[in-house]
């Protein structure tokens, strides 16, 4: 943890916030491989990817893309037989995947094992940025097959709330830390006030909002635990309350799933 958490430390302020993809960026998973060969470059944070070469992907057989023959203007590039090929977009997971869940989460570990402000400040750098565009990237990976597409990030649906409990355990553990009051990328508000509105906040409504739908399955619990997660931090009892006592929360999902021999 701290070793990972220290090769950031050594990372510029002004080049972190140079890796954060765009208000609007495209994130994908990259299903649809390689045009030239077929092959596949991973997904996410094990995507063949690298800081060193930014807005690339390279393939399991070595083809770097976008390429001149395959351009890529940052919403994808389109075969001939219609498919789309979304080699930044797959990029930009691989780098928001880095930076919350491994950049940010051994920094803000780093934090509770030392108290080293140093941790603190870079892991609520990086917290207020992805904050600043997490409510404009509304749309999840762009390849997940539903319509419409939804999500926050890279992560579709349900998932969502697979990283906002992340997000939320990242905050709360530098809660203290004074760097949260330094001034947002954000403008108007402190970092705190960024991540509290623009990320936690609007991961949870999302999920609470998804979670109306009902269902007893993985992914309403998934929602259910994202609310909750973000209100028991914010102190927003009505996610609590559902997640515990609602038609689909934690009692009806155990007496409905678990097997009674």
């Amino acid at each position: 943890i701290i070793g990972e958490a220290d090769s950031w430390l050594a990372s510029t302020d002004e080049w972190i916030l140079a890796q954060v993809p765009a208000k609007g960026a495209c994130f994908a998973y990259g299903f649809t491989g390689c045009p030239i060969c077929g092959a596949q470059w991973g997904i996410w944070d094990k995507a063949r990817a690298s800081f060193d070469d930014p807005g690339r992907v390279t393939c399991d057989n070595g083809h770097v893309l976008p390429n001149p023959d395959y351009p890529d203007n940052g919403t994808g590039w389109t075969g001939a037989d219609g498919r789309i090929h979304y080699f930044v977009g797959s990029y930009n997971a691989w780098v928001i995947e880095k930076l919350t869940l491994t950049a940010a989460e051994n920094l803000a570990c780093a934090y509770s094992l030392t108290g080293d402000e140093r941790y603190a400040e870079k892991a609520s750098l990086i917290l207020d940025a992805v904050a600043a565009i997490y409510p404009y990237c509304d749309k999840g990976s762009w390849d997940y097959p539903s319509n419409p597409p939804s999500g926050r990030l890279d992560r579709p649906w349900y998932q969502v709330a697979r990283v906002l409990v992340h997000l939320v355990d990242h905050y709360d553990r530098i809660y203290h830390s004074p760097s949260l009051d330094k001034p947002s990328l954000t403008p108007g508000l402190s970092r705190r006030g960024n991540i509290e509105d623009n990320m936690l906040r609007n991961g949870a409504l999302y999920c609470y909002e998804q979670s109306q739908e009902g269902g007893l399955n993985n992914g309403e619990a998934d929602y259910l635990r994202g609310a909750m997660a973000a209100g028991i931090c914010l102190g927003i009892p009505e996610y609590i309350q559902w997640a515990v006592d609602g038609p689909f929360g934690i009692h009806s999902l155990l007496e409905n799933n678990v097997g009674r021999d």
